[in-house]
């Protein structure tokens, strides 16, 4: 399947989970939404989507019964939560469907405050306008080779794919192994 047929497919896979299955409907009486990451940026290669709310006053009583109906609605195998807001980044529920290294879907959901909202949105929109065709092409089958790899959401990162792509001039799989290998060996080093 070409891989922008199946980054395509995900998309819809992934509109059906915020709005037919009901994950927006669940999140939007805590506050606004926001769904970034690779879903935002039209570069989705595994089931992974990235929920911000703008909910700077709810309550850990509030986020846990959230946290339940998301698990109860999507049948969740896993979900946890993390208090950070002492580190500035707001509560969070981590939710998968299954092992993600098989194709079941992760849903990372922050509930954030106003400034942490319009920073993940607006960060989000800078790294749209940065894509071309060469470089959404070549982060697609980056990612592609790697999501499923041991290393990824370790040592390797979408944001690591990202930045090698577009600030380091990596277009290649291959460029990419020698960039991990030897950080700074990138093409434009």
């Amino acid at each position: 399947m070409q891989i922008h047929d199946q980054a395509a497919r995900l998309r819809r896979e992934a509109d059906a989970v915020l709005e037919e299955q009901g994950l927006l409907a669940i999140a939007r009486p805590l506050g606004e939404t926001f769904v970034g990451g690779s879903y935002f940026y039209d570069l989705m290669t595994w089931r992974d989507l990235d929920l911000y709310i703008n909910a700077p006053d709810v309550s850990i009583e509030d986020y846990f019964a959230f946290g339940a109906k998301v698990t109860v609605r999507f049948h969740a195998w896993k979900a946890f939560f993390t208090d950070s807001r002492t580190e500035g980044r707001g509560l969070y529920w981590g939710v998968r469907l299954g092992d993600t290294r098989s194709g079941a879907w992760k849903f990372d959901i922050w509930a954030v405050d106003a400034t942490q909202f319009e920073e993940a949105s607006a960060g989000a929109r800078a790294l749209v306008r940065r894509l071309t065709p060469e470089t959404r092409d070549a982060i697609l089958h980056i990612k592609d080779a790697y999501w499923s790899d041991p290393r990824y959401r370790d040592t390797i990162t979408s944001a690591s794919i990202y930045a090698a792509v577009l600030d380091d001039g990596v277009r290649t799989i291959a460029e990419f192994e020698e960039y991990v290998s030897c950080p700074g060996s990138g093409p434009q080093s």
